[in-house]
């Protein structure tokens, strides 16, 4: 079954392609992965679970990402900001 995924995900995924064709090619890729799990004798409710599983993992690794970048973002030194000139009636 991996093996076949692997040749779908190389077949379907355009390299340089616009949003559209990747949107394409992931439907491609998510009918291909639904039929090679009935194949290989998953249920229904098994292939949920996994969707379930591959969402979980996405929400996780995006969660890290932006606790990485607020974590660089708050050590990084505050940017010189330019002073403000002061009008003459000001002074």
């Amino acid at each position: 079954m991996l093996n076949s995924l692997s040749t779908t995900m190389r077949a379907s995924a355009p390299s340089q392609g616009t949003s559209g064709e990747r949107q394409k090619a992931v439907r491609i890729l998510a009918k291909s992965l639904f039929k090679d799990l009935l194949q290989q004798g998953y249920d229904e409710k098994q292939i949920v679970a996994l969707a379930t599983e591959l969402i979980s993992e996405v929400t996780n690794r995006i969660a890290a990402d932006h606790v990485a970048t607020a974590t660089a973002t708050a050590a990084a030194p505050p940017t010189a900001r330019p002073r403000a000139e002061t009008s003459p009636a000001v002074r």
